[in-house]
């Protein structure tokens, strides 16, 4: 994979990131919902609002300059 395309996908930290606003979403969701009555419509208004957040984000992520590559330890 090339240094261009590397910049194109996000790094391990923002991925943790959203692994964990996702969780946490979905924490918030058992809260508010124990009866389970709307579990399937609120799964499916939080998949669609995660996808919009990940378009934007993508979007927005291409259009930043070029990531500044910081030295590993071993180097």
């Amino acid at each position: 994979m090339t240094e261009k395309e590397q910049q194109l996908y996000p790094t391990r930290s923002e991925m943790y990131g959203m692994l964990s606003a996702s969780s946490i979403m979905t924490g918030a969701l058992l809260l508010f919902d124990p009866t389970k009555k709307y579990f399937s419509l609120f799964v499916l208004g939080w998949m669609v609002c995660m996808h919009l957040m990940w378009m934007w984000c993508w979007r927005h992520y291409k259009k930043m300059p070029p990531r500044v590559e910081h030295p590993t330890i071993d180097e």
